[in-house]
């Protein structure tokens, strides 16, 4: 772009709303603006949002294969690839809203690579330290932490289809309301409860940014540390593969009791003022105030 207005207008058409206020302190002030300048670079040429999600796809398993040969050098070589992983992973959206075809397919691709990285991430760190010692039993400590990450990473994502599994069943009119089931706020720490912010400190961990650092930084340690390298590659395995998946229990347990499911359903699809979503016979039924079924039968309303 040749001048700041230009630029201007180009940062804010790449960008999602909010974007300086709202996500990780990396993400705001170092992954977008890198990734922004990638952008600019790169869209004269034509490269789709689809080949952006690519490149990063293939730049992830190219860190995954690093952490699976198991030598600090390759950790490092893997945890700066890890790195350039976040930072791309911005690109594809970014060519998105810059070109308008944002898309649900996109999406959809997008979210697929990054559950893809969760699950591998820990297989590859246990394969690379079974590998180096000799010792098959750590694959087990990767797959228990790929399990957990699994877990953390798809809960939403299956409340989600569960939503679309019961719209399919619905007899009715309900109108969906844009932003019904709360707007992003900027995460903050929760210092007035202990357990609060262990699961908060918890959760934060296994993001996919704090892990790269977090990997960067172990990686760095075992170059520069060679009588504890191995040690600091299990402990790095141990300490995540033993609280992902209890995080993972306690965080499902958790929205089951309070059933969040629900509350976020009825805060998207609202039923008509007066009427009732009733179950019989396998199916959801609208019903308004007289008991009758309302109007528009199997019809979805959007309102923003």
């Amino acid at each position: 772009m040749p001048d700041s207005v230009a630029w201007a207008d180009f940062r804010r058409r790449c960008l999602k709303p909010d974007s300086d206020r709202l996500g990780t302190w990396t993400a705001r002030r170092i992954a977008r603006p890198i990734a922004l300048r990638i952008t600019h670079v790169v869209a004269p040429y034509g490269i789709s949002a689809h080949q952006a999600t690519l490149t990063a796809s293939l730049t992830a398993l190219a860190a995954v294969a690093c952490f699976a040969w198991g030598t600090p050098f390759a950790w490092l070589i893997g945890a700066l690839l890890l790195e350039g992983w976040y930072v791309l992973d911005h690109v594809d959206g970014q060519l998105a809203r810059w070109r308008g075809t944002a898309s649900l397919d996109g999406t959809t691709l997008d979210y697929l690579m990054h559950h893809s990285v969760n699950a591998l991430l820990p297989l590859s760190i246990a394969f690379g330290i079974a590998r180096t010692s000799g010792e098959l039993g750590w694959c087990l400590l990767g797959a228990i932490w790929s399990w957990g990450m699994l877990l953390l990473g798809i809960r939403h994502d299956t409340r989600y289809k569960s939503f679309i599994q019961r719209l399919k069943h619905v007899h009715g009119t309900l109108h969906v309301v844009g932003g019904g089931g709360g707007r992003p706020v900027p995460s903050a720490w929760p210092k007035a409860n202990l357990r609060g912010l262990i699961g908060w400190c918890g959760q934060k961990l296994f993001e996919a940014q704090a892990l790269a650092h977090v990997l960067l930084i172990v990686a760095a340690a075992r170059c520069l540390l060679a009588d504890y390298e191995q040690a600091l590659a299990i402990a790095t395995l141990a300490v995540p593969a033993l609280l992902a998946t209890p995080l993972a229990a306690f965080l499902i347990a958790r929205e089951l009791r309070r059933g969040e499911a629900e509350t976020q359903f009825a805060a998207w699809f609202r039923v008509p003022a007066e009427g009732s979503l009733e179950f019989r016979d396998g199916h959801w039924f609208v019903e308004a105030s007289s008991g009758s079924l309302a109007p528009d039968d199997r019809r979805v309303e959007v309102r923003g």
